[in-house]
């Protein structure tokens, strides 16, 4: 991401060309929501899924959650202990699971800290669902690359998502403002295809060629 990119010129002062992870996005669905918020990924401190949950508490939302233990027990736990009719914790699922639970929900939360990229958005846009990020890392800026369209409630707004803080203040106002918009699921596949796995086939044998000629020109004689 371009967020690497900085990175290696600033402490290393390395040029170097942007490849984004790419995704098979056919194998994605859109289908009618059944009014759950989804948050997917292991239990790590880092990616601050507390404040999803308390959001979603304050809200009176269903939140499905998936994924394993990590080093955020305390989390873990609670989910375990509270599990019941508004946190639903499905543990691991399959690959056929995951694309359901994506095609089925009305928005995935994604609250890492300073993720480098973050495929779990991108999968979430293949599958035409709004995506709410924090404002830190690469995911926002993948969010505000659908385009923008105005602030609501103090945040940004886009045609993929809604960009907020981390905290269960921020997440709830941002869960809060889905329900105000008028979301084009279409549109969103449509952005989430310019990171298929066929567009990044293509733009790394352009870069490698580009790079194999650049050094021909430095080795001939």
């Amino acid at each position: 991401s371009e967020l690497i990119q900085r990175r290696l010129w600033h402490y290393l002062k390395r040029e170097s060309a942007v490849l984004y992870p790419s995704i098979e996005v056919s194998k994605y669905k859109n289908a009618e929501s059944e009014g759950y918020i989804l948050h997917m990924g292991r239990f790590d401190i880092e990616k601050q899924i507390m404040p999803v949950i308390k959001a979603c508490e304050t809200l009176g939302e269903r939140l499905v959650l998936t994924g394993g233990r990590g080093n955020d027990r305390a989390t873990y736990e609670y989910v375990i202990k509270n599990s019941g009719k508004l946190i639903d914790y499905r543990g691991f699922v399959s690959e056929e699971e995951k694309i359901d639970l994506l095609a089925h929900c009305k928005a995935v939360v994604y609250n890492p800290l300073n993720e480098d990229f973050g495929i779990i958005p991108l999968e979430a846009l293949a599958s035409g669902k709004p995506v709410i990020v924090n404002n830190s890392g690469f995911p926002p800026i993948l969010i505000a690359k659908t385009g923008f369209v105005g602030d609501i409630y103090g945040m940004g707004l886009y045609r993929g998502g809604v960009i907020t803080d981390s905290s269960a203040k921020g997440l709830a106002r941002a869960i809060r403002a889905l329900r105000e918009v008028e979301w084009n699921p279409k549109a969103m596949r449509e952005f989430a295809e310019r990171f298929d796995f066929s567009e990044f086939e293509k733009r790394l044998k352009a870069q490698l060629g580009e790079w194999w000629g650049e050094f021909n020109e430095k080795t001939a004689y």
